[in-house]
């Protein structure tokens, strides 16, 4: 275990020397919802247009709404929020086998628009399971320099970036809604890409 401040030292002095693997969290400070709140929204929008309701994002601050609406969705056979298969049954039950709907809507919830980028988000090398595009951007403003994410459709081309230190690298441990190979799901996660995997 190490601390913070530790941390931050070991970063600062060798910054070449890390490889980073992101979650939702990091996008989270850019201002994009995390995991928890893609299942919250999902419910919330369900809910809404089962119910003819109108509940805005806003409103599941409320511990009571929130209640209400987790009680509709288990009588509709949703997971609890806090089930690991909440995220990945609830893309299942509301868009079932629909990748284009699936698409249209990590695409509007993911908007750049939503964002704001800082300095943290720029890095030499980064694994990560977000579809997002807060690192790319970030590093385009920051540094002033693209950066193509390697991904289920060419992952190939990430290992000759890596041999070639081709850097910075990003590359999207899932598929990215901007293409064909989503791959968000749990069953579409229970092998990884032989490429990406190496």
């Amino acid at each position: 275990f190490m601390d913070q401040a530790d941390f931050i030292r070991r970063v600062s002095e060798t910054p070449g020397a890390f490889a980073w693997l992101l979650g939702a969290g990091a996008s989270q400070s850019a201002g994009l919802p995390t995991a928890t709140d893609v299942i919250w929204d999902l419910k919330r929008r369900y809910y809404c247009s089962e119910e003819r309701q109108s509940i805005s994002a806003n409103d599941l601050q409320n511990s009571a709404v929130r209640e209400k609406i987790d009680a509709f969705m288990a009588s509709r056979g949703f997971p609890a929020t806090n089930d690991p298969a909440a995220y990945s049954r609830s893309f299942e039950l509301i868009f079932g086998a629909d990748h284009e709907r699936q698409r249209n809507y990590l695409q509007g919830i993911l908007s750049e628009k939503n964002s704001s980028l800082t300095l943290g988000h720029r890095i030499k090398m980064v694994f990560t399971t977000n579809f997002d595009t807060v690192v790319e951007r970030a590093l385009a403003e920051v540094a002033g320099q693209d950066i193509a994410p390697f991904h289920l459709e060419g992952s190939y081309a990430a290992q000759t970036a890596l041999d070639h230190e081709q850097f910075p690298i990003y590359c999207k441990l899932h598929g990215d809604f901007r293409y064909t190979s989503l791959k968000n799901l749990e069953a579409d996660l229970q092998s990884q890409n032989a490429e990406l995997g190496r």
